[in-house]
């Protein structure tokens, strides 16, 4: 199916709303994302919006807490050598690169 312009235009089925583009490159990557090619929602895009703002949020708490865990966990078995700073398990009396007293 030639378009007037000598290009192929997508089918029939798949029609776009007037004013956007009509490539076959456009008509994929709005059925990729989701987006419906015959009409287009009353609320816009607010509901992906707030859905991505949502997954944002997720991805953050979980990045937060999982440092929080490993803060406390270091914090628990480690300790840093008063002079140079070095981490030494807990469980050693002097720094393993000094020779310190810890």
């Amino acid at each position: 199916m030639e378009s007037p312009s000598g290009g192929l235009r997508p089918p029939a089925t798949f029609s776009q709303p007037s004013g956007l583009p009509g490539s076959a490159c456009t008509l994929a990557f709005r059925l990729a994302i989701g987006k419906d090619t015959s009409a287009t929602l009353p609320e816009g895009d607010a509901p992906r919006v707030k859905e991505t703002l949502l997954n944002i949020a997720i991805a953050l708490a979980i990045l937060v807490g999982s440092y929080a865990i490993m803060h406390f966990f270091a914090r628990a078995m480690y300790i840093r050598c008063p002079s140079c700073h070095t981490l030494n398990a807990r469980r050693r009396t002097q720094c393993r690169s000094c020779g310190a007293t810890l």
